[in-house]
Parts: C-alpha cells; structure tokens; sequence
C-alpha cells in the first residue's frame, strides 16, 4: 500500500514538473537587462479620456475610418471597464484583426487588452496577452518584468 501512495505521488510531481514545463514555454526568455522603452506600452487613446460625450464622438471616429482601430481600442477599453466583457473582447479583436500581428499598433492592443483583461480578474488571460505582446517587442523592453510578476502573483 505504501508503495502505491508511493508511486502515485511521484506520478502527481512527475505530473506537476511537466504541465510547468510546458508553461513555462509560453514565456518570454529571460533577459539579465530590461533598459528598452516600449512605445506600445501605453494606453491608446484615439480622443482624450476626460472629454465629454467620448463615446459617441468615438464611435463617429470610427464610421469616418478615421483612427478606427485607436477608436476600437479605447471602445474595447471602456466596455470592460464597464463591466461588458463580452463586447470589450469583440471591440479588442476587432482592432488586432485590423493590423498585422507583430507591428507597434498589435502590441499596443495586446498590452491594453491585457490590462484590462487583469482589472477584470484574469490574470492568467492577462499573462498570455502581455507574453505575447513582450514575444513581438524588439529588446528588453523594461515593462516586461514588473507586469508579468504582476499576473503571476
């Protein structure tokens, strides 16, 4: 019987040692410096978040083409901030599938969606947002550390 409680615990560390193994890959590599500024990490603003009736004249910006995927992604933004999850993310993947994957605009998407991903509560989406976002970073952009410490508290 000991043998089998045994057996089985080193099949549970075993178990262990490989799901973080394999999730560990999903990770940026680890860097001795992280100096680089990241111009994607800040958050788009297509109009100034304090003017009034910001809604409507971002959704105007968005029928005119016009700073369409700015507009999109500060929509994206105010809807989970307002607790509609469910049209942030469409509003959020609308504006990465307007830009190609690896450009400034992608990440600066991918970073704003993490955040607003970990105010809402989920910090492992978060992570994935933000490691993706570090993934297409040129350098050792200096945000990298602190935010991802952040998710994996």
């Amino acid at each position: 019987m000991q043998v089998i409680r045994g057996v089985a615990g080193g099949l549970v560390l075993l178990a262990g040692l490989f799901c973080s193994t394999a999730w560990a890959q999903g990770m940026p590599k680890i860097a001795e410096f992280y100096f680089d500024d990241d111009a994607a990490a800040k958050p788009v603003h297509a109009l100034p978040p304090e003017q009034p009736g910001l809604v409507e004249q971002l959704m105007k910006l968005r029928e005119r083409g016009r700073k369409g995927v700015e507009a999109t992604t500060q929509l994206a933004g105010i809807a989970y901030a307002e607790n509609r999850v469910e049209l942030g993310e469409k509003l959020y993947q609308e504006a990465l599938g307007a830009v190609s994957d690896n450009s400034l605009q992608a990440r600066g998407i991918r970073w704003n969606l993490g955040w607003s991903l970990y105010r809402h509560g989920d910090a492992e989406a978060a992570l994935q947002q933000w490691s993706a976002a570090a993934q297409a970073a040129r350098g050792n952009v200096a945000w990298v550390p602190p935010t991802l410490a952040l998710a994996l508290w």
